[in-house]
């Protein structure tokens, strides 16, 4: 079984993530970065957390909407990613971008506190998810949101692979993740919520 830390790294490596968000960006039929920015509340002046912002397509789009009085406070465990995020000459003096493993983001933090705490397509990849979930949440200033975004099973693609190959325990396992996790820790959490799909 392959370790979801290792598996990160190998399915993430730069070169491939541009690929896999070239070919999304391709064959989408709705574009799916503005589509996650649609169900994030942001208003301007917000101080957001990005955790597993890859390349920063979501931390650019935060950086945005939050305006001069606001900040973006990225996250990424590739050092490559965080620097070709520094290096978008969209990014400003209010982004901030780290180089760490999620699973020490209470450290990477380092007390700062958010009114928004998002996560787009890579919380399942902490070892255990649970604890980052809850390192957000914690994070979050009085009335803040939290924006978790995972894959959702049934899923087409993976039930086809999967006649012809091995489908890794990370793939899967974020499939329920939603249900599993989310869900009960939204509902203890907060007193409303919404999903989206």
């Amino acid at each position: 079984m392959i370790e979801k830390s290792k598996y990160a790294v190998q399915t993430n490596l730069l070169n491939r993530l541009k690929a896999r968000l070239s070919i999304n960006n391709q064959v989408s039929v709705v574009d799916f970065q503005q589509w996650v920015q649609d169900q994030t509340e942001v208003p301007n002046g917000s101080d957001v957390l990005d955790v597993g912002c890859g390349t920063g397509e979501q931390s650019l789009r935060f950086l945005n909407r939050v305006g001069e009085s606001g900040s973006v406070y990225a996250i990424d465990s590739m050092e490559s990613s965080i620097t070709q995020l520094l290096e978008n000459e969209a990014a400003g003096r209010n982004l901030t971008g780290k180089v760490g493993d999620m699973m020490d983001l209470r450290d990477l933090i380092n007390g700062r506190r958010f009114n928004v705490a998002a996560s787009t397509y890579a919380i399942y990849y902490a070892r255990d998810p649970g604890v980052v979930l809850k390192t957000m949440y914690d994070s979050l200033k009085p009335g803040g949101h939290l924006m978790i975004c995972v894959p959702q099973g049934p899923h087409g693609l993976v039930e086809l692979v999967r006649r012809y190959k091995l489908i890794p325990s990370v793939v899967l396992d974020s499939l329920s993740m939603g249900r599993q996790l989310l869900e009960p820790f939204f509902d203890k959490h907060f007193d409303s919520y919404s999903i989206s799909f």
